[in-house]
């Protein structure tokens, strides 16, 4: 028997009550294949259209799914398939919790003899509660900044373990000269959380990482800045590399990374303290305008520290 075809799957899927994850598995399929339809329409507007669900709802559907399997590929207490029976009501709530407290989210997606019993309601309070408990103590722009500072903090101390850096950039160490760093150069065209700078046969690299504490209940738009901030600077580098939480919307940034073409781009997720590359970044970047930043002061001088280094 084939495979159903996506665009059957979600015409009418709203008056026919299909599961919604089936839907984003439709969804997912067709971006899959391209960027658009035939007619040039992006195939979330065609998918909207055929379900009579909105693009934001399918987004947002996606979103949630996106961060299930994360929370899922990161614990064996949890089984995806019996979750995904769960309202999507009650989903999309635990994945609003997880992002502030993750240790109750996976409480409760792995208390399945409690799934019959607990209410929307029980969820909402549930969740006002962790919110209340982080009122309070700074503002919320405070927060956030403290938060991403956290967050890179994290990305930093991961990247310092020689292990993660030789499954990120594949040096050898006997060989191969590499060094981390925090970016505090000057370059007007790119400014990443850290480089990684490496030196091999002669030749001189230059690998960026920037550290992206998005969540996945934003507008796409927000997806979008960040990509397209990524297409500019990745080019002054020979892999560039977005790190981000589980709950951020990985499916959805992975999408435009490939209709921008943007092969020299990988996401890497960090979640419980590990470093999870989700992509393999490869060949040029186009335009390639790697000179630039290796004739910088800056990248130049802490090269010459690098080869100086015993």
């Amino acid at each position: 028997m084939g495979q159903i075809d996506p665009l059957a799957q979600l015409t009418d899927a709203r008056r026919k009550d299909t599961p919604w994850y089936k839907l984003v598995a439709a969804l997912r399929a067709l971006e899959a294949k391209s960027l658009a339809d035939e007619e040039g329409r992006p195939w979330v507007k065609v998918a909207a259209a055929a379900s009579r669900f909105t693009t934001n709802q399918l987004r947002q559907m996606d979103r949630t799914l996106s961060a299930l399997e994360a929370l899922a590929a990161n614990n064996p207490r949890l089984s995806l398939a019996p979750i995904l029976a769960l309202p999507f009501s009650h989903l999309e709530l635990i994945v609003r919790i997880a992002k502030a407290d993750r240790e109750t989210a996976e409480k409760l997606l792995s208390d399945e003899s409690g799934w019959s019993r607990r209410t929307y309601r029980d969820l909402r309070h549930r969740y006002d509660e962790i919110r209340s408990s982080m009122t309070g103590r700074a503002s919320s722009r405070s927060a956030g900044q403290q938060s991403r500072h956290q967050f890179a903090k994290t990305c930093f101390e991961l990247l310092a373990v020689e292990q993660n850096l030789r499954d990120l950039c594949g040096y050898d160490p006997d060989t191969d000269k590499i060094r981390l760093l925090k970016w505090t150069g000057t370059f007007q065209y790119a400014s990443p959380d850290f480089v990684i700078l490496h030196r091999v046969n002669g030749e001189r690299f230059v690998y960026g990482v920037e550290c992206l504490l998005i969540y996945g209940d934003v507008h796409e738009d927000g997806s979008v800045r960040e990509v397209l901030k990524a297409a500019t600077e990745a080019t002054f580098f020979k892999k560039y590399f977005m790190f981000v939480p589980p709950w951020a919307p990985i499916g959805v940034l992975g999408q435009h990374l490939s209709a921008l073409k943007l092969h020299t781009v990988g996401r890497v997720m960090i979640d419980a303290r590990k470093l999870i590359p989700l992509d393999k970044p490869d060949g040029a970047p186009l335009p390639n305008r790697q000179d630039l930043l290796l004739d910088n002061y800056y990248i130049s001088e802490k090269f010459v520290h690098l080869l100086q280094k015993s």
